[in-house]
């Protein structure tokens, strides 16, 4: 208790894994619909073992079955499936999950459960569940112990929250008020957050004014992120074939001896396969680490460094996450109005790449960027810079 204070066959096989997650995904969007009654004893205060059974009564599948007969003293009947439970009354909490997330085919969040009690004598109860993506909900009710019911809240009791929270492993206090987000990967996913409890039902996220502050214009020394040069890309949302150059990937691209400096010398892509990692950024220049690709796994790239003219280079957005897709907003940061968001591009059955977008500008941790067959322009942030794609 918390107290006052590509290729067919993988997008086939990921078809089937996203098929049997989204059973549970697909109940959870059921929780928090209905106001619940909480069976208590005479004179008693609610435990979070009475919350658990209230919520797990009215939402029943295996895992919730298991641990009702688990709160009941009973053993459940798992069969070849393994449940992990911790129920930590003195400090309101409930964790369980089947050990590896799988039971009978389908896949289970792992849950939890707390409450904090609040400055007027209410109570907040946190119902989570996440899965190896991230989180798949995370609800709250208002329990009323004038009347022993729980009130799901229509809105998530934070401030200065603008992130998404899919893209978290959410974690709720087992000790402590505070509750934990950590990105649900390393590779492409959010930095880490706290929202802080505030005694009065609700929480403030920890550093929001840093979080969400929009980068100031000027050098980026330390903006390493992915690109490509136009080969092979024209006009349309059309990809061409491997060896077919199109639209102006034939013009010459100068390569500068400084941010400031003279042409030293060209290339022309062609329909060369480059890889290229943005370094930093001065005065609309890109330093660059960059090698053409051969075809024959066998050669080893060699690299060089060049400046070139940040609007010489694209980057192919792609959001990792399954059901995320990636935001454009209007300025470099997620307080911004976004303008649209950008979906993974399937070019047809057998190849799956995201589209690439011209570099206007780049600042810490954002790229300004334009589609070249729409003009569409706005800011993203360079996590979603991708260089996992097909040429």
């Amino acid at each position: 208790m918390k107290t006052k204070t590509f290729p067919l066959i993988l997008a086939l096989l990921l078809g089937l894994t996203l098929t049997t997650a989204a059973h549970a995904q697909d109940d959870a969007q059921s929780w928090g619909t209905h106001v619940l009654r909480v069976a208590t004893p005479p004179g008693k205060r609610p435990t979070i073992a009475d919350f658990a059974r209230t919520f797990l009564t009215q939402h029943p599948d295996p895992l919730n079955n298991a641990i009702l007969s688990k709160l009941d003293g009973r053993d459940p009947q798992l069969g070849k499936c393994e449940l992990q439970y911790i129920l930590d009354a003195p400090n309101g909490y409930l964790k369980y999950s089947f050990h590896d997330n799988r039971c009978n085919q389908t896949d289970y969040p792992a849950m939890e459960m707390c409450y904090w009690r609040t400055n007027s004598g209410r109570c907040l109860i946190a119902v989570n569940g996440n899965n190896y993506m991230g989180n798949i909900n995370l609800i709250f009710y208002d329990y009323n112990p004038a009347t022993g019911r729980m009130t799901p809240l229509p809105e998530p009791p934070f401030k200065d929250f603008h992130d998404d929270i899919r893209e978290f492993i959410v974690q709720l206090p087992r000790k402590g008020k505070d509750i934990h987000m950590e990105g649900w990967s390393d590779e492409g996913g959010p930095s880490p957050l706290t929202l802080r409890w505030d005694g009065l039902g609700g929480f403030t996220l920890v550093d929001a004014a840093e979080r969400y502050r929009q980068p100031a214009a000027g050098p980026c020394k330390n903006c390493q992120f992915p690109a490509t040069f136009k080969t092979r890309f024209g006009k349309s949302d059309i990809y061409p074939d491997f060896f077919k150059s199109i639209g102006k990937s034939d013009e010459p691209i100068p390569l500068y001896n400084g941010p400031g400096g003279s042409a030293i010398r060209q290339i022309r892509p062609k329909n060369t396969c480059y890889d290229i990692t943005v370094e930093k950024v001065q005065t609309g220049r890109a330093y660059i680490n960059y090698a053409a690709m051969s075809e024959d796994p066998s050669l080893e790239p060699s690299y060089d460094h060049a400046w070139v003219d940040c609007s010489s280079l694209y980057v192919l957005l792609h959001s990792k996450h399954e059901t995320v897709a990636t935001p454009l907003f209007a300025e470099p940061t997620r307080t911004s109005r976004p303008i649209q968001t950008i979906k993974n591009e399937y070019v047809d059955t057998s190849r799956i790449r995201p589209f690439p977008w011209q570099l206007l500008e780049v600042r810490e941790g954002w790229l300004k960027v334009r589609h070249p067959h729409t003009n569409v322009t706005g800011w993203i942030e360079s996590r979603f810079a991708d260089s996992d794609f097909v040429q």
